[in-house]
């Protein structure tokens, strides 16, 4: 209940926000912000709608039952309704930021804008989705035609959400001790992008590390019925959140100009997961999916060549930690952020 209760918060604050970010709140008063535009960079975990609509095999988001709780119909967020890029706009007192496919519908964009795509990496995957440098070229494009200044850049928050698709794509022909071995390659090359964004003059970056891959539905569905986390994939989450640690924590002595500062979604996570085993549930559900495969070769929103469904779905996604196999829903996300408020109070 208390969950339910911070994000109905949230969304009360997100109605205030639509009208005072432009500057003035309802007696007229101005009203200033430290932090003038969000640029968001990253996977489906910070997605708000760059995934190109190709099928509901391919751009999931897109398609039913995506977006069942907000906006009641699919808008490009893997979930059912917001996700932690909402979240942390709307606690930043900004509108959520224009996703970078529908930039040119309009030649002002006041509250940043959002580069993340579902399916992406720091390397290239499958899905062929824009990789986190060509999503930090697209940005320094906008700058060089203007559409963004070096002072927005400075004077502005940059989310960075790599969740782990470079390895779950590497898992799929090497072992899972070449995947702990990778995940110095990831990191490493990680690092190398959020230094471009120090380049390029932006003062402030949150960059996630990741959640607890172990406990998601996609891994504990077939390891244990969606009862426990699985031990063997935690070592992988482990040492790349350890290695992002030590080089977040190395660019935050090199560089100075610019402040590097590690969002700890998996102990956020953990704390939501490991409540409901304690016996202090803020979910029913916290590890079956909402929608629910019904076998593990299909996923959330597929149908057959009749357009019958191969899933099931909850009616009350407000009691389900995960919406599908690996994304939160919206209750879900609100969850998490409750939990990173006191750590947001300290630093933003």
């Amino acid at each position: 209940m208390k969950s339910l209760f911070f994000i109905a918060f949230l969304f009360a604050l997100l109605a205030i926000t639509l009208t005072e970010v432009n500057g003035c709140d309802h007696h007229g008063h101005h009203k200033k912000y430290g932090h003038r535009k969000l640029f968001v960079f990253g996977d489906s975990y910070a997605d708000t709608g760059n995934m190109g609509k190709i099928g509901e095999r391919h751009s999931r988001p897109w398609y039913e039952p995506y977006g069942m709780s907000y906006p009641h119909r699919p808008a490009g967020r893997f979930s059912d309704g917001i996700i932690f890029t909402d979240y942390l706009a709307t606690y930043l007192r900004l509108r959520t930021p224009t996703p970078y496919k529908y930039r040119k519908l309009s030649t002002k964009h006041p509250y940043g804008m959002n580069f993340a795509v579902g399916g992406s990496g720091v390397f290239y995957t499958p899905n062929d989705q824009r990789k986190l440098s060509a999503q930090i070229d697209a940005f320094q494009a906008q700058i060089n035609e203007n559409v963004f200044s070096h002072h927005d850049v400075k004077s502005s928050v940059v989310y960075v959400a790599i969740s782990g698709n470079d390895y779950s794509f590497y898992a799929n022909n090497h072992s899972l001790f070449d995947v702990y071995a990778y995940c110095r390659n990831v990191t490493t090359e990680l690092t190398v992008q959020l230094k471009r964004l120090a380049e390029i003059g932006v003062g402030k970056v949150l960059v996630a590390n990741i959640s607890p891959l172990e406990c998601t539905p996609t891994v504990t569905r077939s390891k244990s019925n969606y009862t426990k986390c699985d031990l063997g994939y935690s070592l992988g989450t482990s040492e790349h959140n350890i290695l992002l640690s030590r080089f977040v924590g190395n660019l935050t002595q090199e560089i100075k100009s610019t402040q590097f500062l590690l969002v700890d979604l998996y102990n956020a996570f953990k704390s939501v997961i490991d409540t409901a085993h304690n016996g202090t549930r803020k979910f029913e559900h916290i590890m079956r999916p909402c929608c629910e495969p019904t076998t593990d070769d299909f996923d959330c929103g597929w149908v057959d060549n009749n357009g019958q469904k191969l899933y099931s779905l909850c009616s009350n996604p407000q009691d389900y930690f995960f919406f599908d196999t690996v994304h939160p829903t919206q209750a879900g996300w609100g969850a998490v952020f409750e939990n990173l408020v006191p750590w947001l109070k300290k630093n933003l």
